[in-house]
């Protein structure tokens, strides 16, 4: 039987390995280190209450994070129209290509994208994943935008 070395509380010395198993094990007890039941079921019911607050953060998030879109979404969507109407008259009044009506966009306008249909005169205006506007070239009435499809805002007459 081989010889294991053990140091606790400042000493040291060798014996044999089961020994050594036996004193590490006295040692463990006197620090009150071992894992009993009862430690094990505290151990698990604070890993459910960290589980718990991990959801209800997320829960918390998902929730905000649907209610500012809801909230955002009619000033996205005058954004996109503004964008698809300023972008058509770039491409198809001015002659521009697509590309270049970047630069007639405001400050903020970034993240939307551009697209156009030369067959119908089309200009899309875009924030990936979430909306799309589009305004058409009319040789008559110029660029129009297409028809809005959502809730018309309340005007509230002062007085």
């Amino acid at each position: 039987q081989g010889r294991c070395s053990i140091s606790a509380a400042g000493a040291a010395w060798a014996a044999p390995c089961s020994v050594a198993v036996i004193a590490a094990d006295n040692v463990a007890n006197r620090m009150n280190l071992r894992l009993t039941p009862a430690r094990l079921g505290l151990a698990r019911m604070k890993a459910s209450k960290v589980l718990s607050g991990i959801l209800a953060v997320l829960a918390i998030v998902a929730i905000a994070t649907f209610l500012y879109f809801r909230t955002m979404t009619p000033k996205l969507e005058l954004g996109l129209g503004y964008a698809a109407r300023v972008a058509c008259g770039c491409r198809y009044i001015e002659g521009r290509p697509l590309r270049s009506c970047y630069r007639d966009f405001e400050p903020g306008m970034e993240p939307i994208r551009l697209s156009d249909d030369p067959a119908t005169h089309t200009v899309t205006a875009s924030v990936p994943l979430l909306l799309h506007r589009k305004a058409r070239f009319d040789p008559v009435l110029g660029c129009q935008p297409d028809r809005f499809k959502g809730e018309p805002l309340k005007v509230h007459p002062s007085g």
